[in-house]
């Protein structure tokens, strides 16, 4: 009857799935374990499998039905019919799971009147059992649904009469270029799309080479370019493994100029000659968030994450990220002049509050108030819809270049306030290490910061070029790299996904 620490219980399965990014083996790993988690999942999923088997007649249309409510309303991978597809193809583990229970009506009548499964087709032309006919239907989709597995199946992925221009949209002809981290997919009517693939989208040097081989060529090709994929993640930013491993090797150079080749793809994206349509979906964060930031409209998921989190590695936004945010907080010559955001300093100390609290927008329309994402940005509730809203976009924005409604974003001159703003947010800085509310190394990151944000050492009344502050974010980026601190907390969050506080 006394009180005595939790303690921590860890399972073999639990700690062998985590490993694995595929979600049908990372099931089948932990349902075939024989630990205490694969005896407890095993016979919750033998419940839930059961109940929705035995109720589907019952309580809904179709199976297609219950299986999106699993997927849209508790976020599963995969539905309830679509993980008893995976254990009729695995028939030890369903023993496992089932132990002496009996199939289902349901499950028994796809295996005397179906094809043994509840689904069959390829991508872009699946089919479902239909309990009221016995007979495998389409699975249905809304008009004009775009799948990239289809597309680059040869499959075409868009569903019946599509809803752009009123008339039959085109199919595109697959995969242009695939480098292994991303790939140029053409969409048809003109329109391209930049497809990353790498783990959890994360930008490295295929990424942008695709990037940068897609604004060199499709002008010749293409009338416009989506950058979207139909992974949990938009990206979560850039491979903090390749910038540790440089680091530690004292790859100074290497790192300097990928960083350089990085901050200028970001600027071929914002001043490309055609219209750029980033559709974001999930986490994008740090060097994610900045391509986003680049492009010239953004169509994002309701359930959009983001965010410039870099100070979580111990490092500040280096790919134009901190400029952007500036400029889109007021701090261009145009905005200063008309007087409308309070003087110089207004912009760089909101700007810095956003970043040094790595803060995250909850949903895309919080990215709007954060400036993440412009007011004139669009927002797409149906994760589904999303690629052929944003194609919708990019053939709008087209039309409109076409004829001369649409125009490319032209050099903007900053103005910043300058050495004299930055001790100010140095003297915040010095409040929070004076309250055990940021950690000396915070101090060191938040002072680069400061220092990117007012400008270095430019006036107050001379404007200053956005390279400028490209060069400053450059230069911060690598000075932090070159810490000790900053290198434990990189590879703290490789480790574990968890930021340091050292």
């Amino acid at each position: 009857m006394e009180y005595e620490p939790q303690q921590k219980t860890r399972f073999p399965s639990i700690g062998e799935a985590r490993t694995i990014s595929d979600p049908v083996q990372r099931m089948l790993t932990i349902l075939a374990a024989d630990d205490r988690a694969g005896q407890l999942a095993r016979q919750t999923t033998a419940d839930s499998l059961i109940y929705a088997a035995t109720l589907a007649p019952e309580i809904a249309g179709s199976i297609v039905a219950i299986d999106e409510a699993m997927r849209w309303g508790f976020n599963f991978d995969m539905g309830s019919f679509e993980v008893w597809d995976v254990l009729l193809q695995h028939a030890d583990v369903l023993q496992k799971v089932l132990q002496d229970r009996s199939l289902p009506a349901l499950v028994q009548r796809i295996q005397r009147e179906g094809k043994g499964t509840f689904y069959i087709g390829e991508v872009g032309q699946r089919q479902y059992f239909d309990f009221h006919t016995g007979t495998y239907k389409p699975v249905p989709l809304p008009k004009g649904v775009i799948s990239l597995e289809a597309v680059k199946a040869g499959k075409g992925g868009v569903s019946l009469v599509g809803t752009l221009s009123g008339g039959q949209v085109s199919q595109g002809k697959g995969v242009v270029r695939d480098n292994g981290s991303a790939a140029l997919i053409d969409l048809g009517d003109g329109v391209g799309c930049v497809e990353f693939h790498t783990k959890l989208n994360a930008i490295d040097e295929g990424i942008i080479e695709m990037l940068r081989y897609a604004l060199e060529e499709a002008q010749k090709e293409f009338q416009a370019l989506v950058i979207g994929n139909e992974a949990a993640d938009f990206s979560v930013g850039a491979n903090i493994l390749l910038m540790l491993m440089g680091a530690r090797q004292g790859e100074w150079k290497m790192l300097e100029q990928a960083l350089n080749v990085f901050q200028q793809t970001m600027q071929m994206l914002k001043y490309s000659p055609i219209p750029i349509v980033a559709a974001p979906s999930g986490r994008a964060l740090g060097g994610g968030c900045e391509v986003i930031m680049h492009s010239s409209h953004t169509r994002a998921h309701a359930e959009s994450y983001i965010g410039l989190v870099e100070v979580g590695t111990g490092l500040i936004p280096a790919g134009g990220g901190c400029k952007e945010l500036l400029l889109r907080h007021g701090a261009t010559l145009e905005s200063q002049k008309a007087r409308k955001t309070g003087g110089p300093f207004t912009p760089s100390r909101k700007v810095f509050e956003i970043i040094a609290f790595a803060t995250v927008s909850t949903s895309a329309a919080e990215a709007q108030e954060l400036r993440f994402l412009r007011k004139s940005d669009a927002i797409t509730v149906n994760r589904d819809l999303l690629l052929r809203d944003a194609k919708a976009d990019a053939l709008r924005l087209a039309e409109a270049h076409a004829v001369g409604k649409w125009q490319p974003a032209q050099p903007t001159l900053m103005i910043l306030p300058g050495p004299g703003a930055r001790l100010v947010l140095e003297q915040q800085i010095e409040n929070l290490l004076l309250t055990s509310k940021a950690s000396e190394h915070d101090a060191v990151i938040g002072r680069h910061l400061a220092r990117i944000l007012t400008g270095g050492e430019c006036s107050p009344i001379i404007p200053v070029t956005e390279q400028q502050v490209l060069d400053l974010e450059r230069e911060a980026f690598l000075s932090l790299c070159g810490t000790e601190k900053t290198q434990e907390r990189m590879q703290a969050i490789l480790m574990t996904g968890k930021p340091l506080r050292n």
